[in-house]
């Protein structure tokens, strides 16, 4: 199992499409690939056919405890072995959420690592 990240705090340099494209051509050579879409504008989600409707159950609801990333995550419908935790523009709120929890940094990964235990 690996574990990718494509992070720039920078908009416009390929990081959605760069994830978008890693995760299919993973999935088309036959690896069980989870793509975590961080972006309240779903723009992964978008292309990859995960429905992410404001109030959809999403990573937002992950982050904050509220859900189990097996309880959001989707298939993509064309691909088999790609599932996708969605994001919507609830996620946008998140930030100011968690900002006073003492694990806010871990929050993610405490929830990665219980989907892959």
């Amino acid at each position: 199992m690996k574990i990718i990240a494509s992070y720039n705090i920078k908009g416009g340099v390929g990081k959605t499409t760069t994830a978008i494209n890693l995760a299919t051509a993973l999935a088309a050579t036959g690896q069980r690939t989870l793509l975590i879409d961080l972006d309240p504008q779903g723009n992964a989600s978008t292309a990859l056919g995960a429905p992410h409707a404001s109030g959809q159950p999403s990573v937002y609801d992950v982050i904050e405890g509220r859900k189990r990333i097996a309880e959001v995550k989707c298939t993509c419908p064309d691909f088999d072995n790609l599932d996708v935790v969605p994001a919507s523009i609830d996620l946008s709120g998140a930030e100011l959420e968690v900002a006073d929890m003492a694990d806010r940094n871990s929050l993610l990964k405490n929830a990665v690592d219980e989907f892959l235990a």
